[in-house]
């Protein structure tokens, strides 16, 4: 008797064929939303000669494949339905304001700013959100604390060094949030050249020697 895995990968060992259609097929399923996955995986076990369980086992694994090493943050799943995104930027620009007394136009700032970073990969160019205040108890910290819930694998710290910066952005992409930067950050230029460098994605590479092997 053949596993579940057994068989989908039986299919690619009887029909040389389908083995590249197999992986465009899973390819495309994991960027379906449920309700379209459902209608799709049906059609995707025809096509490939397997079974639906078969092809929800793969997904599964596809799956935990993709967010191994990835523990520091949930997998996100992505909304069941088309985003109208003005909308959303309403609702997220009115969320700032409802919180936070802002300078004109900054709820408008941080509503884009907080959405821009859940597409970062589809960017050239990833803009620094400074958020400063004239004084102490002034909202900063609540207004810090909204970028933080909204921001896409936020990774919210009080301090970090240069390589705990490198080591976390290599492991798992987050959105950097650093609370009272100001008082360290000014004394460490290679943190600020860490950080500066990620404004474009043409410079933001950080080389370093790690392990026995280097």
């Amino acid at each position: 008797m053949t596993t579940i895995s057994e068989e989908l990968e039986n299919a690619s060992a009887y029909q040389p064929s389908v083995s590249h259609d197999k992986a465009l097929i899973l390819t495309h399923l994991a960027t379906l939303s449920p309700v379209d996955y459902e209608l799709a995986a049906k059609e995707a076990a025809k096509k490939l000669g397997v079974s639906r369980a078969a092809i929800d086992k793969k997904m599964k694994q596809q799956v935990a494949q993709t967010t191994k090493g990835n523990d520091m943050f949930p997998h996100e799943e992505a909304w069941p339905e088309p985003v109208e995104m003005a909308a959303l930027l309403s609702e997220l620009s009115a969320t700032f304001k409802r919180y936070a007394i802002l300078p004109t136009h900054a709820d408008t700032a941080l509503a884009l700013w907080c959405s821009f970073t859940w597409f970062i990969d589809a960017v050239k160019v990833a803009p620094i959100l400074a958020i400063c205040s004239p004084e102490k108890q002034c909202g900063k910290t609540t207004v810090l604390s909204l970028v933080n819930k909204l921001s896409a694998r936020a990774l919210p710290s009080a301090n970090i060094t240069p390589a705990a910066m490198f080591r976390a952005v290599e492991k798992w992409q987050p959105t950097m949030i650093i609370d009272e930067a100001d008082t360290f950050i000014r004394d460490s230029d290679e943190l600020r050249g860490v950080i500066n460098s990620g404004h474009t994605r043409t410079t933001a590479f950080v080389i370093r020697t790690v392990g026995d092997t280097h």
